[in-house]
Formats: structure tokens, C-alpha cells, sequence
């Protein structure tokens, strides 16, 4: 009975302590001059799960030909296409480029993070410094 009562107890103990917090997603956004970028970071608790940033450059006032942008775009190509984790698509009609990066962070090292940002307080922190604003 004794065994049964420390096993009972035991269970309890580690099914209590392996409640998993829900997905939350926060939006962060910054505008400035002819850039604007959106950040979606789905998180548990403040572990980062993923994040998607869609960044949107107007290219109309800026100096700028045609193939300076595609070779943007192939540099970005380049240095996301190699590492696991990473997916990278873009979309250029002149004069509006758009990229959107996404990151599975259970595929990434820390290493292979951009900032090496894993946690969610830090980043929010980090981007708010930089003139975002966030919301959830």
C-alpha cells in the first residue's frame, strides 16, 4: 500500500509539473521611410516556437535598378536557403519587394538564430529598443 501511495504521488507530481502553456502569437511592426516590417513570434510561456517576418521595401525613392534588387534577393536566398529551420520566399513587382522569412525554432540552433534569440522577453525587449511596438 505504501508503494502505491508514493507511485500515486509521484505521478502527481511529475503530470503537474508537465503542463505545457498554450501557442500565443505577438505582432510586432515598424514603419520607417520606405521599409515597413511585421514580426509574428508564436511562443509557450516564453519559450519562442517560430517567428514569420514579412518585411515590405518600396523601392520607388530610392536608387535602385532592377538587378541591385534581384541580387538582394539572391543574397537572402542564399543565406537562408542553406540552414534547416529556415524558409524564405520573396516577391519583387517594381517597385515593391517583399520578403517574408520564417524560422521553426525547433529545427534551429542557437547559433543559426539571427539575434541568437530564444526567449521571448528578450526579443520583445530587443525590438522595442529598435522602434517597434507590439502587441498580442
Amino acid at each position: 500500500m505504501k508503494k502505491l501511495i508514493v507511485m500515486f504521488i509521484l505521478f502527481t507530481l511529475v503530470a503537474g509539473c508537465s503542463t505545457t502553456q498554450p501557442n500565443k502569437t505577438t505582432v510586432c511592426n515598424l514603419e520607417e521611410g520606405n521599409m515597413s516590417i511585421e514580426l509574428s513570434v508564436v511562443s509557450s510561456g516564453e519559450e519562442i516556437k517560430s517567428h514569420t517576418a514579412r518585411t515590405t521595401l518600396d523601392f520607388t525613392t530610392l536608387d535602385k535598378r532592377k538587378e541591385d534588387v534581384l541580387n538582394l534577393i539572391e543574397d537572402s536566398k542564399n543565406k537562408y536557403g542553406e540552414i534547416e529551420g529556415y524558409t524564405f520566399d520573396a516577391t519583387y513587382n517594381e517597385p515593391i519587394l517583399v520578403e517574408t522569412i520564417i524560422a521553426d525554432y525547433s529545427k534551429l540552433s542557437k547559433d543559426d538564430l539571427e539575434e541568437g534569440y530564444d526567449q521571448l522577453g528578450d526579443l520583445l525587449e530587443s525590438l522595442k529598443s529598435q522602434g517597434f511596438t507590439c502587441s498580442e
